[in-house]
């Protein structure tokens, strides 16, 4: 999950889609660890982190 385009930058919908196909394509069989792609700094609005962490803990992996 992109730090420097997607969170900041994104929509928080555009953050949800792009959280479950990166669920959906990477967690078939296990061992995926999803996160940022780094620490998530104060430009990301706070719309968008909530839209990730909601989809993760929402997920099905």
């Amino acid at each position: 999950m992109s730090v420097q385009k997607l969170l900041p930058f994104g929509t928080p919908q555009a953050v949800r889609d792009e959280t479950r196909r990166l669920m959906d394509e990477m967690g078939r069989d296990g061992g995926f660890i999803i996160a940022p792609s780094h620490d998530m700094g104060g430009d990301i609005p706070l719309d968008n982190m909530v839209a990730f962490i909601e989809t993760v803990r929402d997920g099905d992996m």
